[in-house]
């Protein structure tokens, strides 16, 4: 007869941890933890017999001890540490200090954890539909402070989303386009794989209070990293140089994707003319493949030409009529007191102390509701 074994020993008591029992276990808060379950991509399980209560949030005890070993939870350690240091810095009021440490603040990066979740890029490729759904809508929404959304991620969103829309005209990878209530859906194959990614409708967007932005931050954070690592991948498997360089003059007339594709077209004519004096210099070249070549590149530029100088011909019409209506007007200046510079430099101080603990906002905002959560788990 065997041994008995005692309770709490094996089976599912030892195969899944609960989340208040993950949290002691990894030493971090539940904001820390919350955004490190994202990144890795670990999700809740649920075991046949939850054996702490059926209001409990359950994890594999695997899954927990492979979240151990990753180097970020010593980073948000140093974050923690930095946002006390401002806490104090910010209490006896030292602006020197203040101004070094926002200098110093601990930063990370994610790019190991989308070369660790996507070993190939063909998986990145699948994986790409929430990516895209999730940066369109965030290059659509505005930079609202009080819901914690930071105005340099939405940049980073709009200008992610335009890239990937230059390489789908450049490459002409656009399948199907279904317009909904919804928004606009698209479809493109990209190196066999079929890609299907949501657009909301341009309009006036409500920011619903119900939502957790600091959740949808932090993935917006992650599938920042992995477009930007696709658009890389898919402009060098076509020769063009990244990040494209875009043209300031279109962006003012809201011209931002003819803007990029002046730039690709203006590489790949550079670069058909270096083949083309390859071809030339190389002994026994055919001139009927030279001329086949340089007669092809000269159609692609004729028609990108021809789409830029409407553009400019548009800006033209509107400097014109900017120039004629301030022309027109004469506004009334205002006399503005001149302040001293010491009084200039005090304000300044002020307001770095008063501000400065939106230093890491994200960390902050997450902060705000991590007691409350606690008891909930404790509960």
């Amino acid at each position: 007869m065997g041994k008995k074994l005692k309770r709490g020993k094996a089976g599912n008591a030892v195969q899944y941890i609960t989340r208040t029992q993950a949290i002691r276990k990894l030493q971090l808060r539940l904001s820390e933890f919350r955004r490190l379950c994202i990144f890795k991509g670990i999700h809740p399980r649920e075991p046949k017999k939850k054996f702490k209560g059926a209001n409990k949030t359950y994890y594999h005890m695997k899954d927990i001890m492979w979240l151990a070993h990753e180097p970020l939870i010593d980073t948000f350690r140093r974050i923690t540490v930095h946002r006390k240091r401002i806490q104090k810095a910010k209490a006896k009021r030292n602006r020197d200090l203040l101004k070094r440490l926002k200098t110093l603040k601990p930063g990370y990066r994610l790019d190991h954890l989308v070369k660790e979740r996507y070993p190939s890029f063909v998986d990145a490729l699948r994986d790409l539909d929430d990516a895209l759904t999730l940066v369109h809508l965030f290059a659509m929404l505005p930079a609202e402070s009080k819901y914690g959304i930071p105005s340099n991620a939405l940049e980073k969103a709009r200008r992610l989303t335009l890239e990937w829309q230059a390489y789908l005209v450049r490459t002409s990878s656009l399948r199907r386009v279904f317009i909904s209530v919804k928004g606009y859906f698209f479809q493109a194959e990209i190196m066999g794989q079929s890609v299907t990614w949501l657009v909301p409708h341009q309009l006036s967007q409500v920011m619903p209070t119900d939502v957790d932005y600091r959740i949808m931050t932090t993935f917006l954070q992650f599938y920042s990293t992995l477009l930007q690592f696709v658009n890389f991948k898919l402009y060098h498997s076509i020769n063009l140089r990244y990040p494209p360089v875009s043209d300031s003059r279109l962006e003012e007339v809201a011209a931002e994707l003819a803007a990029i594709m002046k730039d690709l077209t203006g590489v790949q004519e550079e670069g058909l003319k270096e083949s083309a004096n390859l071809l030339s210099a190389s002994s026994g070249s055919d001139p009927n493949v030279i001329g086949s070549a340089s007669a092809s590149s000269e159609q692609d530029s004729e028609v990108v030409k021809a789409r830029i100088e409407g553009l400019h011909s548009r800006l033209r019409e509107i400097v014109d009529i900017g120039k004629s209506s301030a022309a027109s007007s004469t506004p009334s200046k205002k006399k503005e007191g001149v302040k001293s510079k010491a009084a200039k430099e005090d304000e300044e101080d002020e307001v770095i102390i008063e501000n400065f603990g939106d230093i890491d906002s994200g960390n902050e905002d997450e902060s705000e509701s991590e007691e409350e959560d606690e008891e909930e788990e404790e509960e």
